[in-house]
């Protein structure tokens, strides 16, 4: 099995929510996918290096969604709504006033391999788009270290490899990247994205507040892709609570 991670989140535009999220999607067949993209994004490509956010590949967004619902592939999603995580002194996200970032995004992204059935197979590699990772080579090494070892805990019949690099480097990382920017934007807007609501087919794996202070959104793997905006919202406290060094000065759009 190959797993396609990106990261998206927004930790400082309280205009839109406020939130941490681990994107992608797992293929068995990778060969077969890599080749039907390489031909569909073959024309795009010639002109620059393909990004999600860029308007001039919004053709593209439909394309990868289509593929993925046609391949053995399962888009995955695992979302963290900063508002709900516990606070306090006993909490593990906030230190100093601040946000821990890679606590979250750490439990987040061993939650969402948990939910997967890795056991299934005897080989899994991870490979996650090392530009959106912002703390650093020593940072991403850790975090790297720290989900292999996760991994051999829970899968130790599986082989697991996880490989950190740029997005030109391996062009299914564009898929990933896509599939996390629909996201957000879904997350931003509040309304479903007709590429995850109206694809035929697509298989989605979702993971809501699996950090919440209550028990509600906590790890609900949902088949097919549908309009989420009629899901219940966690419980939460007011967002006045919270440190005020939780809204970085930095905006990270995707």
């Amino acid at each position: 099995m190959f797993i396609y991670l990106d990261e998206s989140y927004n930790v400082a535009d309280r205009s839109k929510p406020l939130f941490i999220s681990i994107n992608g999607f797992t293929v068995t067949d990778e060969p077969a996918l890599r080749r039907r993209w390489k031909k569909v994004r073959e024309r795009y490509a010639r002109e620059r290096r393909i990004h999600a956010t860029d308007s001039r590949f919004e053709p593209l967004r439909a394309k990868a969604f289509t593929l993925l619902a046609h391949r053995d592939a399962t888009v995955l999603n695992a979302s963290q709504d900063l508002r709900t995580l516990p606070i306090g002194r006993a909490s593990p996200y906030f230190r100093k006033g601040g946000l821990e970032f890679e606590r979250i995004y750490e439990d987040l992204t061993k939650r969402l391999l948990a939910t997967l059935p890795l056991q299934q197979h005897r080989v899994v590699r991870l490979v996650l788009d090392s530009r959106k990772a912002k703390h650093g080579y020593l940072g991403r090494q850790r975090f790297r270290d720290e989900i292999l070892r996760y991994l051999r805990t829970r899968f130790p019949d599986t082989t697991a490899t996880f490989t950190i690099t740029p997005s030109a480097t391996d062009m299914l990382l564009e898929i990933a990247d896509f599939v996390s920017n629909t996201f957000y934007k879904q997350y931003a807007t509040g309304r479903a994205v007709p590429a995850i609501s109206q694809t035929p087919g697509l298989k989605l794996l979702q993971i809501v507040n699996p950090s919440a202070t209550s028990a509600e959104g906590i790890g609900r793997p949902l088949g097919i892709a549908r309009d989420h905006r009629k899901a219940p919202a966690a419980r939460a406290p007011s967002l006045g609570r919270y440190p005020r060094d939780l809204l970085h000065r930095q905006r990270y759009p995707r």
